[in-house]
């Protein structure tokens, strides 16, 4: 499960020493308030951007429902004198079909958001728990905080559930004499360099630690600029092609209907 931490450990933590220069606490409270901007930004075009298709597909599917069905009932008082309910071409049914598959796929996009299942956004969300992670290290070390307890309150602060639960493993294998991480899954580049890091932290100074969180920083905010400028304009085209569907599969029985009319009439 993803989400924005409601509860900052870390800043209650600097703030608790008083041997910490004010940088610090500055530069921490500076980079959570510009991670959850771009969470919470992100978070409000993607909800647009659903509702936008979620709105479009059912309105098209009511629309071209009632559409044929009307116009079935004009071509059948041309053709008989007396409408046949529940006469519906095929297309409007296959139109409409399509329409209730788009609302239900789309409409289970929450729960794989809330799971962090879909492809770029889980990207994101990776690059900013990394980025926490190596701000987050890169100022409780220092203070002497050992790393079991820096990996903890770490956790505290991290978008995803599997990667809080990562860090609580780590904790827990470093309290128990072992390595923070046993087994190194070179899956992706970026999570196979983190991994490695991971492997071995106390190999890693502060200005290391630092310098991972720039790295990731750069990362997320490519990532987020993509993001942010391609969903709106991805959700509109849907939009569109799905409005686009509706009334194309419409104006064939349409013409049909005036066509047949204006025979009734002799021209």
């Amino acid at each position: 499960m993803v989400g924005i931490a409601t509860s900052d450990p870390i800043r209650d933590q600097l703030m608790s020493r008083p041997d910490v220069g004010g940088s610090a606490l500055s530069k921490w409270v500076e980079y959570s308030a510009q991670r959850d901007m771009m969470l919470r930004r992100l978070s409000n075009c993607a909800l647009a951007s659903w509702l936008t298709v979620l709105t479009v597909s059912i309105l098209s599917g009511l629309m071209t429902w009632h559409f044929e069905t009307s116009t079935v009932e004009v071509m059948e008082i041309f053709q008989t004198g007396t409408p046949e309910s529940g006469a519906h071409s095929g297309d409007a049914l296959q139109a409409v079909m399509i329409f209730l598959s788009i609302c239900v796929l789309w409409g289970l996009l929450p729960i794989a958001w809330k799971l962090n299942l879909i492809p770029f956004f889980r990207k994101l969300r990776n690059d900013i728990d990394w980025t926490t992670i190596g701000h987050a290290m890169s100022h409780l070390l220092p203070l002497g905080i050992p790393y079991p307890t820096a990996f903890r309150l770490t956790a505290k602060n991290l978008c995803c559930a599997s990667h809080r639960q990562w860090l609580e493993q780590a904790a827990t294998s470093v309290e128990a004499g072992q390595q923070a991480i046993k087994e190194v899954s070179f899956s992706r580049p970026d999570e196979a360099v983190f991994q490695t890091i991971m492997s071995h932290p106390d190999s890693m100074a502060h200005q290391d630690w630092e310098a991972v969180a720039h790295h990731y920083d750069a990362c997320a905010k490519r990532t987020w600029s993509l993001l942010v400028a391609s969903v709106p304009v991805a959700s509109t085209l849907l939009a569109g092609l799905i409005l686009w569907l509706a009334i194309t599969s419409t104006f064939g029985d349409f013409y049909r209907a005036l066509t047949n009319g204006i025979q009734q009439f002799g021209f």
